[in-house]
């Protein structure tokens, strides 16, 4: 597969509203020559973290977010596969990405990011144990065990690559590593060039791979020194006034909520009808707005059902890549955005519908200044029992992209379980086609049971059910579930789970 392949991949794996945006400024019609990021020498002395980054920091300096904040990506392997290409294929890799040979450290009350030079990195082989279960459990549980280890950031790279050997013929490649150097997009990233320098190292040509003029710490440092222009100042305007008197969103709760989050986290997930998922785009395209927007307008609805409250903040993502030479790079660049709408159970879910429209422009157009930022900024009371802002997010994404291509392997994506929870829920659409969406909802173990999760799930698919048949009834009157719909709801998120 190409770079400008490749590219096309990590586009369409975007949430939708974020796609044509990307898009254009990729294509140049977003970028200013001003905003070129100059490179930093590379002398020994520390560099800046990005103010992401020193959040993450901090919540590691207060004993949060232990294994919460690791993710991975997983590739299962099918054929002959050398071993020693593909350590040197991580090697490569490293010397490829600073972030992989990252550490941090406080230089007085600020961290800062110290970058090794480049080096072997041992590839670690796991044998997966023998079992009566099935291969797929005993796997995943192999799995979830090695993603929940934390990493000490100060020691070590947070950069965690093994493989497991099913058989002589079958491996499952896992890269795992710490949000504070990566998020999902890099993730993709890091397995798109892995195969590629696999090629090169079995085959002896080239990679393909443009030799990278930035690193992320040429970025962080850029971030922050932007923090003082009009044009940052004018989105901090933007925010104080949108997000002023937020309240956090108080969900109903099997226990009550510890005075320290431990992250850690469940799914379950359902498929919505075809018929309804059908409903939902014409609803979007006869109101001028994308899926996405449908998809938030509803979650808002459910979460006023459930909290009494018409003030509803909702999280959101933006890649934070908005220049070309960033969408090739690993980093922690994605950003949280707040969506906050005002829901009058009066009125049609249309009129709403409309109003979420605007909110979710008016947001984007103001993604760029960091969250933690706006945090800083807006300085909510402080609370270790719960995120800061939002205390949900809602995500829609495209259906898994081809897997990278390896020589004489048959590669396949491989989804890694995490046993984590970022929020008290997070809401993940896949778009798998015209008629398929999948739900799957994320959700804090320390505060719901597996049945409040999906019953939470199935109400927001009845909530969606509804506003794709008769999108013009009134927001009070949209249903939940009654006993039987709930019950034969609940079956089938136990049946996808």
């Amino acid at each position: 597969m190409t770079v400008p392949d490749q590219q096309n991949d990590r586009v369409a794996a975007l949430p939708a509203h974020l796609q044509e945006q990307l898009r254009r400024r990729l294509a140049g019609g977003g970028t200013q020559s001003e905003n070129r990021i100059p490179t930093l020498p590379r002398d020994g002395t520390p560099l800046p973290v990005s103010t992401a980054q020193r959040r993450l920091w901090m919540l590691g300096e207060l004993g949060q977010g232990g294994a919460e904040y690791n993710s991975a990506a997983a590739l299962r392997l099918t054929g002959p596969l050398d071993t020693s290409a593909l350590g040197a294929a991580l090697t490569d890799l490293t010397t490829r990405h600073e972030v992989l040979r990252t550490t941090f450290a406080a230089d007085g009350a600020e961290p800062v990011q110290r970058v090794a030079e480049p080096g072997p990195l041992p590839l670690r082989v796991i044998d997966l144990p023998d079992g009566d279960g099935p291969v797929r459990a005993r796997l995943d549980a192999l799995l979830l065990s090695e993603v929940q280890i934390p990493f000490d950031l100060r020691e070590a790279p947070p950069f965690r690559p093994f493989l497991i050997r099913e058989s002589a013929e079958v491996h499952v490649l896992v890269v795992c590593a710490h949000h504070i150097i990566t998020d999902g997009w890099s993730m993709g990233v890091l397995l798109d060039d892995l195969a590629a320098l696999y090629r090169s190292r079995l085959t002896g040509g080239p990679s393909g791979l443009p030799e990278p003029r930035l690193q992320y710490a040429d970025v962080a440092a850029w971030q922050r020194a932007r923090r003082d222009s009009p044009a940052q100042a004018a989105h901090l305007a933007y925010w104080e006034r949108t997000l002023a008197g937020l309240e956090p969103l108080e969900l109903p709760t099997d226990r009550p909520r510890p005075q320290l989050r431990t992250g850690a986290g469940a799914t379950c997930s359902l498929d919505l009808p075809g018929e309804v998922t059908r409903g939902l785009r014409r609803l979007a395209r006869e109101h001028g707005c994308t899926l996405y927007t449908v998809l938030v307008a509803a979650y808002q609805v459910l979460l006023a059902r459930y909290t009494g409250s018409s003030d509803i903040a909702v999280g959101t993502v933006a890649s934070g890549r908005d220049q070309p030479e960033l969408e090739r790079m690993a980093g922690f660049f994605v950003n949280t955005v707040v969506l906050r709408s005002a829901v009058d159970e009066r009125q049609p879910f249309t009129r709403f519908l409309d109003e979420v429209k605007d909110t979710v422009l008016d947001a984007f157009d103001h993604q760029d200044l960091p969250f933690d930022e706006v945090v800083t900024a807006l300085r909510p009371e402080r609370d270790l029992g719960r995120t800061p802002l939002v205390q949900t997010l809602l995500v829609l994404q495209r259906g898994a992209g081809p897997a990278p291509a390896m020589p004489g392997l048959d590669v396949e994506q491989y989804t890694v379980p995490r046993g984590a929870a970022n929020f008290d829920l997070t809401v993940e659409f896949e778009d798998r086609g015209e008629t398929e969406l999948r739900c799957t909802l994320e959700y804090a173990t320390d505060l719901f049971d597996p049945a409040t999760a999906r019953r939470t799930a199935a109400h927001l698919a009845s909530v969606l059910g509804a506003v794709a048949t008769a999108p013009g009834t009134r927001v009070a009157r949209l249903p939940l579930l009654d006993a039987e719909g709930e019950r034969r709801v609940l079956a089938l998120g136990e049946a996808v789970h």
